[in-house]
Order: C-alpha cells, then structure tokens, then sequence
C-alpha cells in the first residue's frame, strides 16, 4: 500500500523540496502549481491556479485511493502579495493573496477530509512567523497566515472533540528560508516595508535556511505525527 502526498507550490522553495524528498522516501506525489519542474515515476502534476474561481480547479485535485496506507496534504502555496500600507494596496492584490494563501487552503482541507473518510491522514499547512506579530506593509500576509493558522487550530479542536483517531492537523512556522519570496522581500522599496534592511542583510549573512534542509526536518513530524503536541509548530524547533 502507497503513501499519498498531495502538495501545492510544488514549482520550487518548500513545496519542490518537500516532493523531491518525499519521493526520496517513496511516497507517490501529486504536485499542484502552475508549472511543473519535478520529475519522477512516482509524481503527478496537477497545473492549476489556486487564486481561479474554485469549481474550475477543486473537483478535478483529489483520486481516489482506497488502498492508500497514508494519506498527506501539505497547503504549502503561498504569496507575499503586493506589500504596501494600508490604503495603497491594489483591491486585485488583496484579493489574489486572499485566495492562495487562505481560500485555497480552506477548500483544499475540507475536500481533502470529505474525501478520504476512513484513511489515515495529516494537513500540514505552512504558516509563517509573521502570523503572531504586526509586519509594516505585510497587512494581508500577516492576517491571511494568521487565519490559516486559526483554520489549522479548529480542524485539530474538532478531531479532539470527535475523538478521530485517523487525522492529525498542523500549522508550520518554517522560519526564513532561502526561497523567491525573500528575494521579492528584499527588493521591496523601504517606504513600502521599514525591515527591508534586516532582510538584506539575512541573505548576505547567510543565515537563511536551505528549503532541502527544512523539508527534511518535517519528515520528522510526517513520519511520527503522534510525537508532536499542539497545532502551531516551528521547524526550527523539531
């Protein structure tokens, strides 16, 4: 019997790392994102856009796996969105971050559930730090993280309350990674975000972390989910 992943963002950062090390450990992978840049016997690719209306992509995203041992969903897509002050921000871009980082996961989640009653599963959601603190010109990264993390919180509340034994749920926090949106956050003009600086100076003093590297500290949780208590976890502390 397979192990099944179903993950988005697939494309490159966290979410390729996560399906080239999951294949690695031979999990069969369905990737969704817009463009495919893995390749493996063992992986699907799903080209689709999240931040389109849901009933032309959500019917068509989850098989079935009667025989699957398994079952692991990792809502790993996400965008910084256009970063700005409150009131100079496009409505189009609230709206695009909106449904990436907080529609998509939602639906995403709830259909996975639906789906695969009686299996074995785990929601991982990648979160971010910037959830629990106010970030200058990160006013829908910060409040769309911080709802992604209140989803993972009441999916969890409510496998506790019906006392399911076959679902875990959890919020990752993967810290400062070395991926494209820290390369969009350190071109971000200083009047649009006072921290630019700070986030200069992460990657010239290298102290970003590899997306390999992040990906394999979580086949720590995807592998002992039991082992882990509370929703919200770090991966710098595992």
């Amino acid at each position: 019997m397979n192990n099944i992943a179903y993950i988005t963002g697939t494309s490159r950062g966290i979410g390729k790392a996560l399906a080239e090390v999951l294949l690695e450990e031979g999990w069969s992978v369905t990737g969704i994102s817009r463009q495919q840049t893995v390749e493996h016997a063992a992986y699907k690719h799903l080209s689709l856009n999240l931040s389109d209306p849901w009933q032309q992509w959500l019917p068509h995203v989850f098989a079935q796996h009667e025989g699957a041992k398994r079952l692991l969903l990792i809502n790993n897509a996400g965008t910084l969105g256009e970063v700005g002050y409150v009131g100079h921000i496009s409505p189009e871009a609230i709206a695009n971050a909106i449904a990436v980082n907080v529609t998509a996961p939602a639906l995403l989640m709830n259909e996975f559930v639906k789906s695969y009653p009686q299996q074995q599963k785990l929601v991982l959601n990648i979160s971010s730090g910037a959830a629990q603190y106010p970030v200058d010109g990160w006013s829908i990264y910060c409040s769309s993280k911080a709802a992604l993390d209140m989803l993972s919180e009441v999916g969890a509340h409510e496998v506790e309350l019906a006392k399911k034994n076959n679902l875990h749920v959890f919020s990752i926090s993967p810290g400062v990674v070395d991926t494209n949106m820290q390369e969009q956050i350190r071109h971000t003009e200083k009047k649009a975000f006072s921290r630019v600086a700070y986030f200069q100076q992460l990657k010239s003093g290298k102290r970003l972390a590899d997306p390999t590297e992040v990906a394999r500290q979580l086949m720590m949780l995807i592998n002992h989910p039991k082992e882990f208590k509370g929703v919200k976890q770090d991966v710098r502390k595992m």
